[in-house]
């Protein structure tokens, strides 16, 4: 998802101390890591469409459980969208 300006696959590392860059360059202080923002993304996704399946293919997960541990339901929400398949 992320190309070096060589046209090379960045690495895990190297999107972390990118992120790192772009936050404080933004300003911003608090620490947030990508992988947190692929959870908020989750969760955002969810909450606007409802659709856990949307969600499970936008993260590339093979296993819908996978996706309930990325999207922080709560309150039964996942039953209602499981029901609603």
């Amino acid at each position: 998802m992320f190309i070096s300006q060589r046209g090379t696959r960045l690495s895990p590392r190297q999107v972390g101390y990118r992120f790192e860059h772009w936050l404080r360059e933004a300003g911003i202080e608090k620490a947030i890591t990508p992988h947190g923002l692929r959870h908020t993304f989750a969760t955002r996704l969810y909450s606007r469409t409802g659709d856990l399946l949307i969600v499970q293919r936008a993260l590339g997960h093979r296993n819908i459980a996978t996706t309930e541990i990325y999207t922080h339901l709560v309150d039964g929400a996942l039953e209602e969208a499981l029901e609603r398949l």
